[in-house]
């Protein structure tokens, strides 16, 4: 989902919109959050934040670590945007109902 905002695209994801919180409420730089993670451009966290690139999974748990968070929110985040049939199945396994919002509870 994107729509337009003052002739920039913005991606509505719950991913973006968590780390752009994480991220704004901590004193690091981004250029240090991209040392952490092994990316050469720390342009590339600004993408992660707006949507338009989405968080590789083997980032999740360095990333969370970096910014002193709960990796399993991070977790919960990204697979119930990118693998929500995944995320249900993982769900109903450990017996827990799968809201609307696609997060177990």
């Amino acid at each position: 989902m994107a729509r337009a905002k003052e002739n920039r695209i913005v991606i509505e994801s719950p991913v973006a919109r968590l780390l752009t919180q994480w991220i704004n409420s901590e004193a690091i730089h981004q250029s240090d959050i991209a040392k952490v993670l092994g990316l050469a451009k720390p342009n590339v966290i600004s993408m992660f934040k707006s949507g338009r690139s989405p968080l590789p999974a083997r980032h999740i748990l360095p990333l969370a670590r970096c910014l002193g968070r709960d990796p399993e929110v991070l977790l919960d985040t990204w697979l119930a945007e990118y693998q929500p049939a995944l995320t249900e199945a993982l769900y109903q396994c450990k017996g827990v109902t799968v809201g609307a919002s696609g997060g177990g509870g």
